[in-house]
């Protein structure tokens, strides 16, 4: 279950609470979020309500990896959030002032994202990210730019299955692997380095881009 308003501000653990426990949720609040689940643009929509060009895909994806069937839209939801998930067109019925908006079977969404040690802003990947693709074929850019030289190259590992890609990675480099899709696969770095006076452990910049007419230098998984 994902109830809005999202996490402390809104009364999915009193809700939780009085059903006696009766239903999961992602969501709530007991404590800080955990940075792996922080940095999806998803989550910060449900915080912010702001919502970016890639909501559908964004909430697809975290509701098939949350394990989310349905969605209820409270009262005091940010009306731009509310305006989103309606556009959506997923099944919406109401029941006492609450909207129950049904996620479709996770067979049938396409959608792709990035977790683990990973800042999707700059695009930065720590030590080891998760990419799943549903859907669709897409491109995985590895790239070692604002890499310092001095650091030397990074051996990047990608785990598909029994399948296994080896790429060596320096300031120069970029690597473009082409993703099938309905794959999870496992992004590893060799090694880390953390530049002043960012405290981060970075290793390459990762980033998705659709699999769309040829790229030089792309490999397939």
């Amino acid at each position: 279950m994902l109830i809005f308003p999202y996490g402390y501000a809104g009364p999915s653990m009193i809700w939780q609470w009085q059903s006696g426990m009766r239903f999961s949720q992602s969501g709530g609040y007991l404590g800080p979020t955990p940075p792996s689940t922080a940095t999806l643009p998803a989550v910060k929509s449900f915080y912010t309500g702001v919502v970016g060009p890639d909501f559908a895909n964004d909430i697809s994806g975290f509701c098939v990896a949350h394990k989310v069937s349905a969605i209820l839209i409270a009262p005091g939801t940010p009306e731009t959030l509310v305006d989103a998930l309606h556009s959506l067109n997923w099944d919406t019925a109401n029941d006492h002032g609450i909207q129950i908006v049904r996620v479709p079977n996770q067979n049938s969404l396409c959608f792709h994202y990035i977790a683990g040690d990973y800042w999707p802003l700059d695009k930065w990947m720590g030590k080891q990210v998760n990419v799943v693709v549903r859907g669709q074929s897409m491109r995985l850019r590895i790239s070692g730019r604002d890499r310092p030289p001095q650091v030397g190259p990074v051996e990047v590992r990608i785990v598909n299955g029994s399948n296994v890609a080896r790429y060596q990675i320096g300031s120069q480099d970029t690597q473009v692997v082409r993703l099938p899709p309905d794959c999870s696969v496992t992004v590893t770095a060799s090694a880390t380095w953390e530049p002043e006076p960012d405290t981060r452990a970075i290793s390459v910049h990762v980033s998705l881009e659709p699999d769309v007419g040829g790229v030089e230098g792309t490999s397939n998984l």
